[in-house]
């Protein structure tokens, strides 16, 4: 369990995400121990091993149905424009940086982005690890037609938000070197990378 807000005493950077050049898929955090963490419903601090959350009895669960959080003023900001090349040469790989680490995305024509729960397909970028920052077991779904990144939300629980933009589900929009992606709380940075 590792939800958003979490407070490290420690930087480890040998935290099971693989880095730059590493071929992980799935989001690893830290194996450091945790101070205190915000429940993503009440925005509570809680003690790390915690189970519910002391306020408003929110479970910390990685399986099953994704919860909806509260997001009432906190998504609030200023639109940002895209920030680099919208053409990938069929050579260049798709790249999310976050929280100091890269998951370099399989070379296909299509990659669901989501987190594992049984008896539901298994996504091709696996996030479990962050399922407390509201990730939804199916996401979104990029595709690359020719040379273009194409983003999908899936009717996420808690939404995908491009370069500060709520999409609308079910709708594709193009992905640039640079553009900022958040999938619920968890921010993303979009790089072309060979």
């Amino acid at each position: 369990m590792y939800p958003p807000n979490s407070q490290s005493t420690e930087a480890n950077s040998s935290d099971g995400m693989k880095s730059d050049h590493g071929e992980s898929n799935s989001f690893q955090p830290s194996q450091q121990s945790v101070q205190i963490f915000a429940c993503p419903r009440c925005l509570t601090s809680n003690q790390p091993d915690a189970t519910l959350c002391i306020s408003c009895g929110f479970t910390f669960a990685t399986v099953g149905a994704t919860v909806k959080l509260r997001t009432s003023g906190i998504f609030q900001g200023v639109r940002k424009l895209p920030a680099g090349k919208l053409v990938a040469q069929r050579q260049i790989l798709l790249a999310f940086h976050f929280d100091g680490h890269e998951i370099v995305l399989p070379n296909s024509d299509s990659v669901l982005i989501g987190r594992a729960n049984p008896g539901d397909p298994t996504p091709d970028i696996d996030l479990s690890r962050a399922a407390n920052y509201g990730i939804s077991r199916q996401h979104v779904r990029i595709t690359r037609r020719r040379s273009l990144f194409h983003l999908c939300d899936l009717q996420s629980a808690n939404g995908t938000f491009l370069n500060g933009k709520k999409l609308a589900p079910f709708q594709e929009n193009l992905l640039h070197d640079g553009d900022e992606l958040r999938l619920s709380r968890l921010t993303i940075r979009v790089r072309f990378t060979k």
